[in-house]
């Protein structure tokens, strides 16, 4: 379990974020306003509101301030916050996105250097979905056997989804579609979700689309937005080579 915390920890530093962060973000459930984003816009890290029509009157009466200083953006109604012990994370957008993640943390010392390495202009503060959600190969197949007799079968031919650092690793459907699969990950997710029971934090082999409706219906709604993968695979060829356990 230490081990566990240790993990996410690690992948709240990567996105600057903390549980110091603003508890005042907005609610899982209910789709976020829009927002101001741009210089002068340091509300948007904690989900404030800023009045547009005070900003534009700023940017006239300083002609130092552009334009392009003052961006309207509106944050995509399924860009939701991330709200557990560990970490909180709330939505936010930018010119370059409709969503992302804006971040504050204390254990940040030299903030330019950092928001360089995510990618972040300076004054920046909403780390985008890109640098977030992605995907890759995956890496080995392997026959997971499950505690009700069933089994789950990762396979090289499924592409792996990640949320930061979080695999949800390439797997593959009797009726021969790729899929994802929660495993290794639900030991990682279920501290996240301070020990519930919930369908990701068992084993399990589903579509994005199922895996994300579940994490939406959670404190993690932020990260309901795994990427889809596509692909076919052979189940019973993985299903007649794949190593079994041993009795």
């Amino acid at each position: 379990m230490h081990k566990a915390k240790h993990l996410f920890w690690m992948a709240a530093l990567a996105l600057g974020a903390c549980s110091e962060g603003d508890p005042a973000t907005t609610d899982a459930t209910t789709p976020p306003p829009t927002r101001e984003a741009g210089a002068g816009s340091a509300d948007a890290s904690s989900g404030k509101n800023l009045d547009a029509g005070a900003l534009l009157d700023a940017a006239s009466a300083n002609p130092a301030r552009s334009d392009a200083q003052v961006v309207r953006c509106t944050v995509a109604p399924d860009c939701l916050s991330v709200r557990t012990a560990v970490l909180s994370l709330a939505p936010c957008c930018s010119e370059a996105t409709s969503c992302g993640f804006a971040y504050e943390s204390s254990i940040v010392v030299d903030r330019a250097t950092f928001s360089a390495s995510l990618g972040l202009a300076p004054g920046e503060s909403c780390v985008p979905e890109t640098t977030i959600f992605h995907t890759a190969p995956t890496g080995e197949s392997q026959r997971v056997p499950l505690g009700d007799g069933g089994q789950v079968l990762v396979s090289t031919d499924c592409p792996t989804s990640f949320v930061t650092s979080i695999p949800f690793r390439g797997c593959c459907l009797p009726n021969n579609e790729c899929a994802l699969t929660t495993y290794p990950a639900q030991a990682e997710l279920k501290v996240l979700v301070d020990g519930a029971d919930l369908p990701f934090t068992r084993i399990e082999c589903v579509k994005a689309d199922e895996l994300n409706a579940q994490i939406k219906a959670s404190q993690l709604a932020g990260y309901g937005r795994v990427l889809s993968t596509t692909g076919s695979c052979n189940y019973a060829e993985l299903d007649r080579t794949l190593p079994r356990a041993s009795p």
